[in-house]
């Protein structure tokens, strides 16, 4: 995609959003929107998944995955040639955080004997101990790199949510000169950290933004953190997988469906004809094995098709357990985000998760959703209706019956 995307940023695997997730962007947003306004709208994209921590008077606590918190992807927001709607692009990034060394240090510094436990001061040193780590993980990177956090504040406690790192280089940090605020940890109130620079230092009058952002360590890019009112509905909750039988019947000779739509790395998907056409009105149900990267649809106890998928990459997460099937929409649904195709989609309950046509690299891939080849896409589409019920488990292995002795003998 040839854009023009004037915010690029670090962000966590687990803020980004799913395939499937539907994001309004501000009405009247242009593509010469000052920058300050595209880091709203970047915190606003990821701010509800973002990882948070826990910040307390004796501790800190992550509140998230360890690994969807630590594995980074670039991420760069901006509008395409014809500048008819903003667009999100996003990439694995060869770079990672080390929280459990962040998480450490904090707690020996707020464990000290002589520790402050003010909110300023446990912001401080989050932020600080952040920093040293983002300037490891960022080392050989164009930019100045800036932590992008909300900060919110309960009772004693402090919660701080991480959105990435903003590679600021100095004509994004002039951009902000006169329009955002600079301020200084030590004699703000954090219930007025929004929207602005967070320096170590408050000295900057006699000094522009930019070379008081250089010549001075900053902290960070800090807005205030806004919970949502209504959350969305979850999912269902997870309900024990059934163990599926595999007769050795001829009801299960298979043939492989061709796929064309791209080249696979992984066993074709397979057809069983004779289960689907001895249906007689039996319960349909898929069922995704991740550990195999692989989905399979029974009809009643029978294996009738199966199909390579690439589910969740390293850092996100495909969720594990009972679904049904809430909406099936053959062509035209498209990610509002990522501005890609995601033909014979099926939701999964009321999530932004679902399976549809997608790129299987040989690997677990996705931003959350199951990917199929094209041809299985619309092979599971059309053979299990709407409410059909699907299990996402870490590993099924079916177990195969061994046919009485006498069907043995008879062989």
């Amino acid at each position: 995609m040839n854009a023009t995307l004037p915010v690029s940023l670090l962000v966590p695997a687990a803020a980004l959003p799913a395939e499937g997730a539907e994001f309004e962007w501000p009405a009247g947003f242009q593509p010469k929107a000052e920058f300050r306004e595209w880091l709203r709208v970047f915190r606003k994209l990821c701010g509800d998944s973002s990882p948070r921590f826990h910040v307390r008077k004796t501790d800190v606590d992550l509140l998230s995955d360890i690994e969807g918190a630590s594995t980074l992807h670039w991420v760069k927001l901006g509008f395409g040639e014809d500048d008819s709607a903003p667009q999100l692009e996003a990439s694995p990034a060869t770079t990672a955080l080390d929280w459990s060394a962040v998480l450490g240090r904090v707690s020996e510094k707020i464990g000290a004997e002589h520790f402050i436990a003010t909110h300023q001061e446990m912001i401080r040193v989050f932020l600080e101990e952040t920093r040293a780590a983002v300037a490891v993980a960022t080392r050989g990177l164009a930019g100045e790199a800036v932590p992008v956090v909300s900060v919110r504040v309960e009772g004693d406690n402090v919660i701080i949510a991480f959105h990435g790192v903003w590679q600021a280089d100095v004509a994004g940090l002039n951009s902000l000169k006169g329009g955002l605020p600079v301020k200084g940890l030590a004699e703000a109130d954090p219930s007025t950290l929004d929207a602005c620079l967070v320096l170590n230092e408050s000295e900057v009058e006699g000094r522009g933004i930019v070379e008081a952002v250089l010549s001075v360590s900053m902290l960070a890019m800090v807005f205030q953190d806004q919970q949502r009112t209504v959350p969305p509905p979850p999912l269902t909750t997870p309900a024990p997988i059934t163990q599926v039988v595999q007769q050795p019947d001829d009801s299960h000779v298979s043939e492989p469906l061709p796929v064309k739509s791209q080249k696979l790395k992984q066993p074709e998907p397979l057809v069983y004809p004779n289960v689907i056409k001895n249906a007689n009105g039996a319960e349909h149900k898929v069922v995704v094995d991740i550990a195999a990267q692989r989905a399979f649809v029974f009809i009643g106890d029978k294996l009738a098709f199966e199909t390579p998928v690439s589910s969740a990459a390293k850092g996100r997460h495909t969720p594990r357990g009972t679904f049904r099937i809430t909406e099936k929409i053959r062509s035209g649904k498209h990610s509002t985000l990522y501005k890609s195709l995601m033909p014979y989609w099926m939701r999964l309950d009321e999530s932004a998760i679902g399976m549809h046509t997608g790129q299987l690299p040989g690997y677990a891939a996705s931003h959350g959703c199951v990917r199929m080849p094209d041809e299985s896409a619309r092979f599971i589409f059309d053979l299990v209706p709407k409410g059909t019920t699907v299990q996402i488990v870490d590993s099924l292995k079916p177990k195969v019956v061994e046919p009485p002795a006498e069907i043995v003998a008879q062989r």
